[in-house]
């Protein structure tokens, strides 16, 4: 055997007839009397037992996709999982559910008594890690200092390195000084998965080749320094004009066209030795010279001549008789030219109505218009004005022996240059007019979004000569608190209100609308205030488009980079900025500089600009009516009263504020949106005129 226990056959277990015995149903009658009660009992209990649950716990199931690693449920006790549904008692309870790539859920839901319950939830994926890095060109090398957004969208980032972006499909702009742009699609999944952009930006420039004789000439480009001959020079791609110095020569001259990334070479320039310099001028200047017998252009001009011959200068000048002189250049030298042209005047008759208007000649100075002007010989713009009258102008051309009478009314003008609004608030009127909007590409200071725009005013409107203060808003929303920033007050009655969304300014401009009668600027729909179209005559916020006319266009049409000028920093008096009483508000701001308000100041502290307009630059910065957009440049294109886009989340903010000292923000031209309300962003209100309106 091997140690195994040996198998035996089975035993066979037949049944036999079961008796009880009388003996044993003695023993067992006793006890049956109290065994049922007992059994019903429990049997009872257990029903209870069974329809309380019934009656007063829910069988809940929570539907979660995609299935969480974590799950727990929070709430009333006692509570029970069974097979995966839930046992509660009613009332509220919190769901927690956290699952790898996703956002943590908690919910909270309410349960309800008897029945049951199902819960659908759905994890929402975690923003993608987007790195971008650019390449140049050129050399290969890294670039630093990127303008990058996401569908038109500047994004803001240090480096660019791991920034979150929602799960998407995204074109991708990146931008760098003297490089040419580039657009990449791009798709990020989520779940704080890494995603890498990497594109090379070609060179926005061209290398030139230099070479003259003499040697060691002065290279300039576009009137600059950029090195001296034999040299090869990077030039910005576009039309530049060359020029290539030596002291005692010929200055060389020529426009060329650099395409980014070429190669071109400027051989063989010879410098010719210096001629005599002849320098002509005329008064009045603009006066036709001929030098001999050579036409050589219009007063003031340069002209080389051969030296030490006698050459004769004439001048002639519509409406000017005509002069002439001799004059002798030494080799080398320069020689001063100037040439007084004598008038040729008539005289012309005037018969005008009203009989105290005046009248410009030119654009000049306006005078009383009289019986009579004395105009030299050639076409003239007369300009007839008087306050309260339309403007007229003629043009007219004063002949020789020719008697000539002009008969001039002038028309009443229909409206006042101010509007008036119920509350006192004052609107000046800005005629139409053509402009471009934004900053080139070389200007200082300038932002991406600052895209070039030609934009025709057609519809004559009126701006508020200042922001619309606490008092006034108060009479509007008589809850409304500017606050204050630290211990700088900004709830004062003369202070521009603070603190005021897009949609509260939109309500504002609603509300004074009824007051005076006009048809409202805006509606809302589901709560959200929207601009009506075709605007229509009520109160409104600006356009964009109108708040940079006002803002940087002059009188004469010139703009200018700042709102008091071309030069920085500001001086003093100029605005209300971040001076350095704002030291400790602010980040940043102008030393040196003192504008008497460490927050907002009073409405038109200071002075107003050339439309007699109040705190453009400074103070607070402004809504204006448009969605934000950025643009494309469109050279050929010009817009007739652009509105903005039709839908969007962010409004347009123009102009400086209180808070804001660098050369970009101070800018007429800077760019700005927003959604939420600021304590340096107020608003200013505008309308169109009747007798100005044309149709859209």
């Amino acid at each position: 055997m091997d140690g195994r226990r040996e198998l035996q056959p089975p035993r066979i277990v037949e049944p036999v007839e079961y008796l009880l015995t009388r003996e044993r149903r003695r023993q067992a009658l006793p006890i049956r009397p109290f065994l049922l009660p007992a059994l019903m009992l429990a049997i009872s209990a257990i029903g209870v037992g069974i329809g309380w649950i019934g009656l007063t716990w829910t069988r809940v199931n929570f539907e979660i996709t995609p299935a969480p690693e974590r799950f727990s449920v929070s709430g009333p006790l006692p509570r029970f999982e069974i097979s995966g549904s839930w046992l509660v008692r009613p009332g509220q309870h919190t769901i927690r559910a956290n699952a790898p790539g996703y956002r943590p859920l908690e919910e909270a839901v309410t349960v309800d008594s008897g029945g049951a319950a199902t819960f659908e939830f759905a994890l929402r994926p975690l923003p993608g890690l987007v790195t971008v890095e650019a390449i140049s060109g050129a050399d290969g090398s890294e670039l630093e200092e990127l303008d990058v957004s996401l569908d038109g969208l500047p994004i803001e980032a240090p480096r660019f390195r791991d920034f979150e972006v929602e799960p998407g499909t995204y074109s991708v702009r990146v931008e760098h000084a003297r490089h040419l742009a580039a657009e990449v699609e791009l798709a990020v999944e989520g779940f704080h998965r890494p995603e890498r952009v990497e594109v090379i930006l070609e060179p926005d420039w061209g290398d030139v080749r230099v070479e003259s004789i003499p040697l060691g000439a002065e290279v300039r480009i576009d009137g600059t320094k950029v090195g001296l001959t034999p040299c090869t020079v990077e030039a910005d791609s576009g039309s530049r004009l060359f020029e290539v110095f030596a002291p005692g020569h010929e200055t060389w001259r020529e426009q060329i066209v650099i395409a980014p990334g070429s190669d071109m070479s400027l051989e063989g320039i010879v410098l010719e030795r210096l001629k005599g310099r002849l320098s002509v001028e005329t008064l009045p200047p603009g006066a036709f010279v001929i030098v001999g017998d050579e036409y050589a252009g219009t007063a003031p001009l340069e002209r080389a001549v051969a030296p030490n011959e006698s050459v004769l200068v004439r001048a002639v000048l519509e409406g000017y008789q005509p002069a002439e002189t001799a004059v002798r250049v030494v080799p080398g030298g320069e020689r001063r030219c100037r040439i007084e042209l004598v008038p040729a005047v008539e005289f012309v008759a005037l018969s005008v109505t009203p009989r105290d208007a005046l009248v410009s000649i030119d654009g000049g100075r306006p005078m009383p218009a009289g019986s009579e002007v004395e105009l030299t010989t050639i076409e003239h713009t007369l300009e007839f004005t008087r306050e309260g009258y339309l403007p007229v102008r003629r043009s007219v051309r004063a002949r020789p022996g020719l008697e000539q009478r002009l008969v001039v009314a002038l028309d009443k003008a229909p409206l006042p240059r101010l509007v008036t609004a119920s509350n006192g608030y004052r609107l000046r009127r800005i005629d139409s007019g053509l402009f471009t909007m934004g900053a080139s590409r070389g200007e200082r200071g300038r932002r991406s979004n600052e895209t070039l725009r030609k934009i025709s005013l057609e519809r004559s409107f009126a701006i508020g000569e200042r922001e619309v203060t606490n008092a006034e808003f108060l009479k509007f929303a008589p809850g409304h608190r500017s606050g204050a920033a630290e211990l700088a007050i900004l709830d004062t009655p003369d202070r521009p209100v603070v603190g005021v969304s897009w949609d509260e300014a939109a309500r504002f401009c609603n509300w004074l609308s009824a007051q005076d009668g006009l048809e409202p600027a805006y509606e809302e729909v589901d709560g959200v205030m929207r601009s009506v179209r075709p605007l229509t005559m009520g109160y409104r916020l600006p356009t964009e488009a109108e708040w940079s006319y006002v803002a940087r266009v002059g009188e004469k049409e010139a703009r200018q980079r700042f709102p008091w000028g071309d030069e920085f920093p500001p001086p003093d008096g100029a605005g209300n900025f971040a001076d350095e009483s704002s030291a400790r508000l602010v980040p940043g701001w102008l030393e040196g500089y003192q504008d008497g308000f460490a927050g907002t100041a009073p409405v038109a502290s200071f002075d107003p600009n050339t439309h007699r307009i109040y705190d453009l630059g400074g103070n607070v910065a402004e809504w204006c009516h448009d969605l934000y957009a950025t643009y494309t440049y469109e050279p050929a294109k010009t817009l007739r009263d652009p509105l903005g886009p039709a839908t969007g989340t962010h409004h347009v903010v123009r102009g400086s504020s209180w808070r804001h000292s660098s050369m970009t923000t101070l800018r007429g031209s800077y760019r700005d949106y927003a959604v939420e309300p600021r304590d340096d962003l107020g608003f200013r209100i505008c309308r169109y005129l009747e007798e100005q309106e044309t149709p859209e």
